[in-house]
């Protein structure tokens, strides 16, 4: 997450806090558009950073094993 600009920052601590108790987003379209609409940028920049997110996600969950 280190290389990211202040904007996909952004959305990828939006994303994280969309996560359910067992590490899904809940409805995507809806958590996309919601964040799109609340940092006032456009669908593929959530789009964009979602697979970055993940990523993190799972580094995060092998490092706790």
């Amino acid at each position: 997450l280190e290389d990211l600009n202040e904007e996909d920052k952004k959305i990828a601590e939006k994303l994280f806090e969309n996560i359910d108790s067992r590490g899904y987003l809940r409805d995507w379209t809806a958590v996309r558009d919601q964040i799109a609409e609340q940092l006032q940028v456009k669908k593929f920049a959530v789009e964009r950073v979602l697979p970055v997110e993940e990523a993190a996600i799972i580094c995060s969950i092998r490092a706790r094993k």
